[in-house]
């Protein structure tokens, strides 16, 4: 039900404690990769470490700056520029960094993704179920 959010987790945890709010420490478990200049993996370690994200972007928002939207459509949806008391010159700066950023994460996961598929990969595909309600929002059938 794609209008509706089921938190798996309590909202103390979900919503703060768990969540990847900008400028906050969380602590986390983190897998690190040394990659080649070509991508292999050469070295693969996990720490306990502490993190903090800059910006806090929905999946819109970062596939509107991969894919190069207008900025004045982009950065309402970026609290930490939307509400910052930065130049326009430094707000632009901040956009074509994450933008860059975002690009270069979205090549790597391809460049891996396809030599995953080319070692034979095992792809499994979901089926997708949808739910046709009723007047009544009872469930009448699933196609």
């Amino acid at each position: 039900m794609p209008d509706r959010r089921y938190d798996m987790l309590p909202e103390v945890l979900s919503g703060n404690l768990c969540s990847l709010h900008s400028n906050v420490d969380r602590y986390a478990v983190s897998v690190m990769w040394k990659l080649s200049p070509n991508y292999e993996v050469e070295k693969v370690w996990y720490r306990r470490t502490v993190i903090r994200s800059a910006y806090k972007l929905t999946y819109e928002i970062a596939q509107d700056l991969f894919d190069g939207q207008d900025p004045s459509r982009i950065i309402p949806g970026i609290p930490e520029l939307k509400d910052s008391s930065l130049s326009q010159q430094d707000i632009q700066q901040r956009l074509s960094e994450l933008t860059l950023a975002i690009r270069q994460l979205v090549d790597i996961s391809r460049i891996l993704r396809e030599k995953r598929n080319s070692e034979g990969a095992l792809e499994l595909e979901g089926v997708e179920i949808r739910v046709q309600m009723g007047e009544k929002n009872n469930i009448e059938d699933l196609i």
